[in-house]
């Protein structure tokens, strides 16, 4: 929650674009590439449901595209799921926080964002 209340959706822009889209459409109502699913309407999504040639790992997965979810496959696309063809991953959190932000807001009706963490109690006197 802190990260993604922290998270710059424009460096998520730019590193999205730079990165991802030479194997990711990331224009609404783009074709889709070969190489990648469509980004825009990632967040909440249920893996593997739109027509590309998911890994078995991918299909086998039926859950949506948390924002947790979405974490840990940019932070290890192949921990992940088995079989998946994506090696760009990205080990700085707040790297990865970006472009979450970013899929959230080219997300029509993107969840929430999770709520940070509460602050602890102040000590009573």
């Amino acid at each position: 929650g802190d990260l993604l209340a922290a998270a710059n959706v424009e460096r998520g822009a730019a590193t999205v674009k730079s990165v991802c889209s030479s194997c990711h459409a990331i224009e609404k109502g783009a074709a889709a590439k070969p190489t990648g699913p469509n980004l825009p309407g990632v967040v909440g999504r249920v893996i593997g449901s739109t027509d590309f040639a998911y890994s078995d790992g991918i299909k086998n997965k039926k859950e949506p595209w948390t924002y947790e979810a979405l974490d840990a496959f940019l932070k290890d696309p192949r921990g992940f799921a088995a079989g998946v063809k994506m090696t760009f991953s990205e080990k700085d959190a707040k790297k990865r926080a970006d472009i979450i932000r970013y899929l959230a807001s080219i997300t029509d009706n993107a969840p929430p964002l999770p709520a940070p963490p509460a602050a602890p109690a102040a000590p009573k006197p």
